[in-house]
Parts: C-alpha cells; sequence; structure tokens
C-alpha cells in the first residue's frame, strides 16, 4: 500500500505466499486496466458524437477545433470532484498495476494563497515546464473569462449603434440587463446546453441557482471558443440569431439589432471627410497627432470628437463629448487584453489573468501611455474650466486614452486597434509581472501579516486603517489616512479619495518598515513610481497646512 488510512505515507511490505495449487491463465492486472480505458474511450466517442449533433442542429456549423467546444462544457467539478461511479472507476485503476514506482506524494493544484499566487506569477511565458502542464487542471472557468469580455463588446459595440444620442449611464443599464448570469441562464437552456454540459453528478441535491450558474458560464464559455475559432464577427452573429430566436415576439428590434445605422459622424460624409481639414485648425492640429501615431482617420472628426470633454460636445464639428467613445473604448479595452492574456498564459488560471488584466487596464498604465503619447495637447478643453487640474487627473486621462481607441475602432476597425494595443499596452506586461505590481499595497500589506503569523505561530494583527484628516470642499476633498497594526501607527497616506488614502498609507508601511515585513523588499519596486506622481502634492499639502501636526489630529478624533 502506498497511503495509510488517514492519507499519509506508508511504507509498502511485501507478503510472500505459497502459489502451489494457482493456475497460470496469462491474463495480467492490465487486462483491467485496458477495460477501464476502454470504457472511458468509448465514453469520449459517444460524447464527440453528441457535440457534432450539437453543431449541425444547433450552432449550425462546425468549429475547427473541437476541442475548445468540449472544453467549453466541461464545469471545474468535472474533474476536480469525483462521484460515485468515477470515483469506483480510479480507485479500481489504482489498484491495478505499479503506477507509482516510487513512494511519492501527488502534488494537489492549488487555486488559492499567496505563495501560489506569487509562484503562477512569477511564471513568464517561456517558463513553463512539464510540471506545470501536467498539474493544470483543464476547464471552461479560462473560456469563460474569456467569453464574459466578448459578450460585453459585442453588446456594447450594438447599443453604441442603436443609440447614438444616449449617455454613458443608459448604456451601462442596457447592457446591465443582458450581459447578466439570468439571461446567459436562460438562453443556455433555451439552446440545450444542460444536455451537454460536463459535470460532476454527486449525490448532494444541488439548487437550481447553482445550475443557472453552470449553465450561464457555459454559454460565456461557448461563446469564447467560437471567438477562438472563428472570430468575433461569427460571435457577433450566433449572439444576434439566439436573441431573436429565443424571443420571437421582438421581430422588429431584431431587424434594427442586426442591421444597426452607421454612426452619426458619417452620415454626413460617407466617404470621408479629411477634406476639411483645411478649413478648421484644430483639425490641422489634429493631423500631426496621425503622423506620430502613424494612423489616419478617414473621418477625422471622430478622432476630434474623442479629444472633446464633457461641456463643448455642443458644435457641429463633434456633434458631443466623448463620453459614449470612452464606453465603447473600454469594452475593446477588455476584449484587446483578455485575448492576449488568454492566449501569452495558457496555464493562468481566471484569478491570475484577471489580476493581470487589472494591470494592463489601471488608471496608472493608461495615465502613463497617455503621456507618452502627449494626448493631452491636443484636448479640446471647455471654456469653463480652469487649467489646474483638481483631484486625481489620472481617471480623466485614462478616459481620453479609451476614448481615442473607441474612436480608432469606429473609424479603422478591430484589427488597427489591436496592433495599437499590441504596440502601446502588452510590451508593458512583462514589467508589470517582474516588479509585482499586479499586487496593490494593501493586500500585499495583508500577507506580509499573514507571512509573519506563519513565523511565530500565532494569529495575525491585520492592518487597520482609519482617516485622521480631510481637506477641501466637497467637490474636491482631500484625505490623509493612517494605518495601524495592534493598535500602533506605522505610516500615514495621502489621497484624493479614501480608498487612495488607504493605499499610499499601505505603501509607506511597506516601504519604511522593512525589518518588520520580510517580504516588504517587493514593494520597494512596485510603489516607487506610483509615490513620484504625488511627491509634488504632498508638498503642496505640506506648504498649505504647516502648523498642522497630524499626531494631534489624531488624537483629537479619537
Amino acid at each position: 500500500m502506498d497511503r495509510n488510512g488517514r492519507g499519509k505515507m506508508a511504507r509498502s511490505i511485501r507478503i510472500p505466499f505459497s502459489a502451489s495449487g494457482f493456475f497460470h491463465t496469462g491474463l495480467f492486472p492490465d487486462i483491467t486496466i485496458h477495460a477501464l480505458i476502454c470504457l472511458a474511450s468509448i465514453s469520449q466517442i459517444r460524447y464527440r458524437l453528441s457535440l457534432c449533433h450539437f453543431e449541425e442542429s444547433i450552432l449550425g456549423f462546425a468549429l475547427k477545433n473541437p476541442i475548445l467546444l468540449e472544453l467549453a462544457f466541461m464545469h471545474p467539478s468535472y474533474k476536480a470532484s469525483f462521484g460515485t461511479n468515477p470515483s469506483h472507476c480510479r480507485t479500481t485503476i489504482a489498484n491495478c498495476g505499479f503506477f507509482d514506482f516510487s513512494a511519492k506524494s501527488k502534488k494537489i493544484a492549488r487555486r488559492r494563497g499567496f505563495e501560489t499566487l506569487m509562484d503562477a506569477m512569477n511564471l513568464l511565458l517561456s517558463d513553463f515546464s512539464n510540471e506545470t502542464r501536467k498539474n493544470f487542471l483543464f476547464d471552461n472557468e479560462r473560456l469563460e473569462f474569456l467569453g464574459d469580455a466578448v459578450i460585453g463588446f459585442v453588446v456594447t459595440v450594438r447599443l453604441f449603434y442603436l443609440f447614438p444620442y444616449s449617455n454613458e449611464g443608459f448604456f451601462a443599464s442596457c447592457r446591465s440587463c443582458l450581459v447578466r448570469n439570468e439571461t446567459f441562464a436562460y438562453f443556455a437552456s433555451w439552446l440545450g446546453l444542460e444536455d451537454y454540459l460536463l459535470v460532476c453528478h454527486v449525490a448532494d441535491s444541488s439548487n437550481q441557482m447553482d445550475i443557472n450558474h453552470a449553465l450561464a458560464n457555459s454559454f460565456e464559455a461557448l461563446m469564447g471558443a467560437i471567438y477562438l475559432d472563428a472570430g468575433i464577427t461569427l460571435v457577433d452573429q450566433v449572439f444576434s440569431d439566439i436573441i431573436s430566436k429565443a424571443d420571437i415576439d421582438n421581430a422588429e428590434f431584431f431587424g434594427i439589432w442586426t442591421n444597426p445605422p452607421d454612426y452619426i459622424l458619417k452620415n454626413d460624409f460617407p466617404f470621408g471627410d479629411r477634406h476639411i481639414i483645411d478649413s478648421y485648425p484644430y483639425l490641422q492640429e489634429l493631423a500631426t497627432f496621425e503622423e506620430s501615431i502613424g494612423i489616419y482617420f478617414h473621418h477625422i472628426r471622430i478622432l476630434a470628437r474623442a479629444f472633446t470633454k464633457r461641456g463643448k460636445g455642443d458644435n457641429f464639428l463633434t456633434e458631443g463629448d466623448n463620453q459614449t467613445l470612452e464606453f465603447l473604448g473600454d469594452s475593446v479595452l477588455q476584449l484587446m487584453a483578455t485575448t492576449q492574456l488568454y492566449r501569452m498564459f495558457p496555464y493562468h488560471n481566471e484569478g491570475n489573468l484577471s489580476i493581470l488584466r487589472s494591470c494592463l487596464v489601471s488608471n496608472n498604465t493608461q495615465s502613463l501611455i497617455c503621456d507618452d503619447l502627449g494626448l493631452e495637447k491636443f484636448l479640446l478643453n471647455p471654456d469653463a474650466e480652469t487649467t489646474e487640474s483638481v483631484g486625481d487627473i489620472r481617471k480623466d486621462k485614462a478616459d481620453l486614452l479609451e476614448a481615442l481607441i473607441g474612436a480608432i475602432f469606429i473609424d479603422a476597425g478591430f484589427d488597427i486597434c489591436q496592433a495599437f494595443c499590441d504596440v502601446c499596452y502588452f510590451p508593458r506586461l512583462k514589467n508589470f509581472i517582474i516588479s509585482q505590481s499586479w499586487n496593490d499595497p494593501k493586500s500585499l500589506l495583508q500577507q506580509c501579516c499573514l507571512m509573519l503569523r506563519n513565523e511565530v505561530k500565532e494569529t495575525p494583527h491585520v492592518p487597520k486603517y482609519r482617516v485622521v484628516h480631510q481637506m477641501g470642499p466637497t467637490n474636491a476633498r482631500e484625505y490623509i489616512a493612517a494605518v495601524f497594526i495592534n493598535d500602533k501607527r506605522l505610516a500615514t497616506g495621502f489621497g484624493y479619495n479614501v480608498r487612495e488614502a488607504e493605499m499610499d498609507a499601505a505603501a509607506q508601511a511597506l516601504l519604511t518598515h522593512s525589518d518588520l515585513f520580510p517580504a516588504s523588499f517587493m514593494a520597494k519596486s512596485l510603489f516607487a513610481l506610483c509615490n513620484e506622481n504625488k511627491n509634488d502634492a504632498k508638498k503642496e499639502l505640506k506648504k498649505d497646512n504647516s502648523n498642522y501636526d497630524i499626531e494631534e489630529m489624531e488624537d483629537a478624533e479619537v
């Protein structure tokens, strides 16, 4: 035996016995193994035939890579858990023959924990070993992560064309009604995905909410599989057909959904409006911007609208501001980043991919790209806006860059947006992983406290945050927050909102108390760039509050 009753390794004991009175049949334990493998092979063949029936009767086309379709229907419980029959088969296979030639512990794929996350993030593209491939659990979570971005992109593009004069809030409300688990579960039930879903049928009863959640995830994974196999155009067609056939009463709406009108700035000049550049000095400035990025717009008024902030949109040139373009560009960027991460890291799970995507599309990253491109020089500011920046300007820079991406998509298409992201976004990904930028200050500080608990074998002291001072008017409030561990203040931080102040306080605690946190060396490269952007703001704060003492204010408020 390899293991004892408690699951620990046990010493193998050989028990000799006499072979007299037995007959030599020539049949060995491998016959049983082959019989069990034949059962699994027959089951796999039957399932592949079922997928062929699904492609012919429901989808109406066949995927080039059938493995993607099978992976889309594979629930995480299918391999992570075992029911009664699979458990018997696994036990029988383990008892027949010698699979483990030496006593060794089997590695179980862990999906949580700070150490596991650190190990996964340290794996670059060229460092995937055979052990990593062997221990990775294949299911539909990665495809579901991709399919969520794909469906969000398709719905956002349709809403953008159908309601050109609506605002960003209206788009968000409409998209939330379509892109949600209840709607996806209804579509999955209408397609009959429960008949093809590979899920562990355990003895414990499952409620309808869990079943609907699994169906919604399988529907998103199906859209992700179609996108990888045939592209975004076919996904748009399939999703539109599902909407029309699932709700037959709205046939008129389906006609508008599948054939939306063209963008409003293209209606005046269908073949392009570059001939009006000489009539507008502002468009001449945008022409120089086109030369700097190497992308030339057929309709340069769309580019002008991307640089038009709220309050300046009531004019003939742009006929609106860049709020809707920013909403569209956010969905385009989400899809580009998700696709790139899915293909670049084939052995990262959904959680790791989500963390890396947050680094790519964060306000910090996009503000740096905005500065590199010099977008603010071409911004069309409202007349009433002052030149002084109020609050955190990183959000404004990120919105400006997303509006530019939306304008590129409307004028040049999907492929040009992909090339733009390949140049501006994805080369920064390796630096994010090396510098551990995927980990925010508050999470890293708490993880350091948990690591201290493992060393001293006691209950950890969770860091607590408290706002010790706030100043400024309500529309431009500034905060100072302090972080406490075991009722001892470690550091203070400054920010234009409570969350930012707490993040800065955690960063300062990691930087100034390296003796307390062994893992704080990772924070030095992480927060060096962030602190540079806040030095000027802190100097102004100290200058305006030279007589202000944080200790006294803290004691007064407590």
